[in-house]
């Protein structure tokens, strides 16, 4: 059964993609939120319908253009609700979370190497919050 926050999403997601001419469905799924936090919801683009063009301007340079659509998603949905109110709202699209999140962790296993053989610091470079 979908809930208050995850109809929200589902339909403002469905909205900004309509809008623009690339309609696709939305899978709605619990995330997992630490306890006392908000929770997370994680609304899944359906690319079936799209091209690979239309998935990759979606997902754009360096996820670019999912993390902004995802900045949006959170500061709207959230606007003018109370913190019990509001939700954390995770968007992907062709399991682009998933293959990010590998893609930061050999970075990371890259990074404690490098520190480990020389001691210094190492700066890790274009990372969004998200």
């Amino acid at each position: 059964m979908i809930n208050q926050h995850q109809e929200r999403g589902k339909e403002w997601l469905e909205e900004l993609l309509r809008l623009s001419r690339l309609p696709a469905s939305i899978e709605v799924a619990d995330g997992e939120a630490p306890l006392g936090e908000r929770p997370s919801y994680w609304l899944t683009i359906d690319n079936s319908q799209l091209t690979s063009k239309d998935t990759q301007t979606l997902i754009g340079r360096e996820g670019e253009v999912i993390d902004s659509i995802q900045y949006l998603a959170n500061s709207l949905l959230n606007l003018g609700h109370d913190e019990q109110e509001q939700a954390v709202y995770v968007i992907d699209i062709d399991s682009y979370r998933a293959r990010r999140q590998v893609e930061l962790q050999a970075i990371a296993e890259h990074a404690a190497m490098k520190v480990r053989q020389t001691g210094k610091e190492f700066e890790l470079k274009s990372l969004s919050a998200a």
